[in-house]
C-alpha cells in the first residue's frame, strides 16, 4: 500500500492573487492551499480495492418508474443525498430529476417538462435545500417540496444559466451564453451583483462537469475549464482563490496563448493539464485532469497528508468494474462513482474480485447477473482509508 503513497502534497502558502471581476483586477491576500501533483509518485497497476475500505456500496438504478413505465439515464450529473433517498439528474436524457431509494428504486420525479404551471421547458440543474428543491430552467428558479409538490417559479434576467447553486444570501450561476463572462452572482431575489472571468476564448468557456460543488464546510467551490486555480464563493461581490493545483510544467498558460492562431492554441491546450472535475469531503480530495490524451486521478488525504496518483490505463478496477466510470458526487466520505451496466456486467470476474471478502463477491456477483445492460446506471459509493 505505502508504495502508492507521496508524503505532504498540499501546502499552506501566503500568496497574492489577481482575479479578473467585471473588468477590474483585485488583489487579494490570503492563504491559498496548493495540491502539488508528482507524475514521478504515479502508481502502476494499482487495485482499486487497496485504497478503499470493505464498505463499497453497489447500487443498480431501477429502469422504470412507479407505473411501470421505462424511462433511460444516460448519465448523472448532480447527485444528493437526504434522509436515505438519492436526488439524481441527468441533463442529457430526459432531463428530469428523479428520486431513488438506497436500493435503487424509483421513488419520484420532480416536476416535468412542459408549458404548464410547474413544468420546466428544459431542466439544467437542481439544487436540494433543507426544505425544499429548486430546478433551473431557460431564465426561471421552480422550487418543489422535497415530496414533487410545485411550490412557485421566479424569474431572473440580464444573463443566460446553464448550472447554479444556492448561497447563503443569494446564488452563483454558470453563464450559457457563448461570449458572456463565465460566473454571475445574485441576491436572493435574484438580481445580479457581480459577473466574473471574461469569455476571452472558447475553450475558457467550454461546459465542464460540476463546475460548481460545495466542501465539507458547505463553501461552494467554483472551477473554469483551464484554470488551475479553484475559488470559494463567500460573497457576492467576488470568488476567492481556494486552491491552486500545482501541474509544474504542464500547467496550462491560457492567457500567454491568447492572440495565436486557433490551431496554435488547441496545440497548446492539448499538451496541457486540463481539469477534469474536483470534489471534496472533510478527509479526502480528488482531483481528475486529462493530460496527453488521458485521464489521470490524484486523491488526497487530509488525514494522513499522503497522495495517490495513478493514470486511468494504470487502474485495476475492482471496484466499479468500468475503467471509464467517474465520480459524480460525495456524501458525507462516501464517493459515488456512476459505472454502465454493460461493462459492470462483462467485467465481473470472481478473479479480478479476489482481494475481497466472500460476501461482497457474492453481492456484485448478485447484481450482475440481474443487470439489465441496456438499462439505467450502478452507482458504486466508496470510502478512501489511506
Amino acid at each position: 500500500m505505502k508504495k502508492f503513497l507521496i508524503g505532504t502534497t498540499v501546502l499552506v502558502v501566503l500568496i497574492n492573487v489577481f482575479i479578473s471581476c467585471s473588468g477590474k483586477d483585485l488583489e487579494i491576500n490570503l492563504n491559498l492551499s496548493e495540491l502539488i501533483i508528482d507524475y514521478s509518485s504515479a502508481a502502476k497497476n494499482l487495485h482499486f480495492s487497496d485504497i478503499v475500505t470493505e464498505e463499497i456500496v453497489v447500487i443498480p438504478l431501477s429502469n422504470t418508474d412507479v407505473e411501470g413505465n421505462y424511462f433511460y439515464m444516460t448519465s448523472i450529473d448532480v447527485l444528493e443525498k437526504r434522509d436515505g433517498n438519492f436526488f439524481l439528474f441527468d441533463i442529457f436524457g430526459d432531463g428530469e430529476p428523479r428520486v431513488f431509494d438506497e436500493s435503487g428504486s424509483f421513488v419520484r420525479k420532480i416536476g416535468s417538462r412542459g408549458n404548464g404551471l410547474g413544468q420546466y421547458l428544459q431542466a439544467m440543474d437542481f439544487g436540494l435545500l433543507e426544505d425544499k428543491i429548486e430546478v433551473l430552467d431557460v431564465g426561471k428558479i421552480h422550487s418543489y417540496e422535497l415530496d414533487g409538490t410545485f411550490v412557485s417559479s421566479r424569474k431572473f434576467s440580464g444573463f443566460m444559466a446553464s448550472r447554479f447553486h444556492k448561497l447563503d444570501n443569494g446564488y452563483a450561476f454558470i453563464g450559457a451564453g457563448p461570449h458572456e463572462n463565465n460566473l454571475h452572482l445574485t441576491d436572493s431575489s435574484l438580481n445580479l451583483v457581480s459577473s466574473h472571468f471574461p469569455y476571452l476564448a472558447r475553450p475558457l468557456n467550454a461546459m465542464l462537469l460540476n463546475p460548481l460543488s460545495t466542501n465539507a464546510n458547505n463553501q461552494v467551490i467554483y472551477r473554469r475549464s483551464l484554470n488551475d486555480t479553484l475559488f470559494a464563493v463567500n460573497n457576492l461581490d467576488y470568488p476567492e482563490p481556494y486552491l491552486k493545483v500545482q501541474y509544474g510544467n504542464r500547467a496550462p498558460n491560457v492567457y500567454e496563448w491568447l492572440g495565436e492562431k486557433d490551431e496554435v492554441m488547441m496545440s497548446e491546450i492539448a499538451k496541457s493539464a486540463n481539469t477534469l472535475y474536483f470534489f471534496e469531503s472533510e478527509g479526502y480530495r480528488f482531483l481528475s485532469f486529462f493530460l496527453d490524451g488521458e485521464k489521470w486521478n490524484n486523491i488526497y488525504s487530509n488525514y494522513t497528508g499522503e497522495s495517490v496518483i495513478f493514470k486511468n490505463s494504470d487502474l485495476i478496477d475492482d471496484v466499479t468494474l468500468d475503467p471509464s466510470s467517474y465520480l459524480i458526487g460525495v456524501s458525507g466520505e462516501t464517493f459515488y462513482f456512476l459505472s454502465k451496466p454493460e461493462s459492470f456486467k462483462q467485467n465481473f470476474s470472481e478473479n479480478l474480485l479476489q482481494k475481497h471478502h466472500d460476501k461482497h463477491i457474492q453481492k456484485i456477483k448478485g447484481i450482475s447477473e440481474n443487470l439489465d445492460i441496456e438499462g439505467n446506471p450502478v452507482l458504486v459509493g466508496v470510502k478512501f482509508n489511506f
